[in-house]
């Protein structure tokens, strides 16, 4: 129902009941509906721990629908409130003058007197990947993470990725879920792509990434189960949180340390295109950029919260995110349509990554059990925090 009012809430149905998407509903009435869903699912006596798991997520799910519709229906609610009612999480929100200092540290990194942004794009000009090349590049990725995920995580044997290019999009890339264990990875060639950002890419949408939760998910508790909650993936939710923090994370599992390296020399561009060296301070020279990522957070809620005009957003995203005036149009276009959304990136991968640690330490082989635990399990936001606290 609520999916009708806004293309975006829901992002996968693999279900068997026929939805008529053509029918128009009022938000009013929406809310009222959610209301009494959130009343009634309340009310369930959850006597077991898989219960209540599934009683959490059912209201976690509802709360976040019915904060969407109140963001649609152009309520006022503020940038953390929203990222608490919706993805039940509360990011930390750093101050400017954080990344400023942060400015700092990379221009001293980079030899020159240019100012940063043209020091930085003429640097990591030359680890661009050519455009006939990204195809080729991107499938090598999507399949040595297969590979690797694969020894970790039994995966259903249909399961498959199709990979398309477009151009235009307010995203890098995006996994659509078809069902049955199928995803359509989209990669938008419109954004300036890089060697490390193919194995970013690859891994956060495919393996262990996107395509991995959402089919596990369905395998597990809408096929074998019959939870008809799992049917339905509504992005604006607590769900989305731990996928993309997982995603990200994801990463840091199929190329770990100088993993990335050494498959960029052998797989990529042939070890003879890059030395060790060459690419070792590049990789260092990403560590401190990442840094800079949680300044969108800021941003978001400035924006959000109307503390500033597009103006302001579009001068502080070049200035803080480092991007050039045309990515920052792109940028700006992602936060207005998906708002606080953009917590789960980086305050997401943090808190899953605080999760594995302390329950894996830095055992490679336990970080992979534990990151299968959060993949297969209904866990929200809330579950890892409480373990963690």
């Amino acid at each position: 129902m609520a999916g009708t009012l806004d293309e975006d809430l829901v992002d996968s149905y693999v279900g068997d009941i026929q939805i008529d998407t053509t029918q128009k509903y009022n938000i009013d009435e929406l809310k009222k509906k959610f209301n009494l869903l959130r009343s009634d699912i309340s009310v369930i006596d959850a006597n077991t721990e898989s219960l209540v798991l599934r009683k959490n997520y059912q209201l976690g799910i509802v709360n976040a629908v019915y904060t969407r519709l109140k963001v649609l229906n152009d309520e006022k609610i503020s940038f953390i409130d929203e990222c608490e009612s919706i993805y039940q999480y509360t990011p930390e929100v750093k101050e400017y003058s954080h990344f400023d200092s942060l400015l700092v540290e990379l221009d001293n990194y980079l030899v020159g007197d240019e100012e940063l942004p043209i020091k930085l794009a003429k640097y990591r000009e030359k680890f661009k990947i050519k455009f006939s090349k990204i195809d080729e590049a991107f499938r090598k990725s999507v399949e040595k993470a297969k590979k690797i995920t694969s020894e970790h995580i039994h995966l259903p044997d249909s399961e498959s990725v199709h990979i398309e290019y477009v151009d235009g999009a307010p995203w890098s890339a995006y996994n659509w879920y078809q069902g049955h264990f199928k995803s359509l990875i989209q990669v938008n060639t419109q954004s300036e792509i890089h060697l490390e950002r193919v194995l970013d890419l690859a891994a956060h949408e495919s393996y262990p990434g996107h395509h991995v939760y959402y089919s596990l998910r369905e395998k597990m508790y809408y096929q074998d189960s019959g939870f008809v909650e799992f049917s339905i993936y509504t992005l604006f939710s607590p769900v989305s949180f731990l996928a993309e923090g997982t995603a990200v994370y994801g990463n840091d599992l199929v190329f770990p340390g100088d993993k990335k390296i050494e498959f960029i020399r052998s797989e990529i561009t042939g070890k003879y295109n890059y030395t060790y060296d060459e690419l070792k301070k590049y990789f260092n020279l990403l560590e401190l950029l990442s840094k800079l990522d949680e300044v969108q957070i800021t941003i978001a809620r400035d924006y959000i919260d109307k503390k500033i005009t597009n103006e302001v957003a579009l001068q502080y995203i070049q200035k803080y995110g480092l991007e050039s005036e045309k990515s920052s149009y792109r940028r700006l276009d992602f936060i207005r349509r998906y708002r606080s959304y953009i917590i789960n990136y980086t305050a997401g991968k943090k808190l899953v990554e605080k999760y594995i640690n302390k329950k894996a330490g830095t055992d490679i082989n336990k970080k992979w059990q534990v990151y299968k635990e959060i993949l297969e399990n209904p866990y929200l936001p809330p579950d890892l925090v409480k373990y963690i606290d």
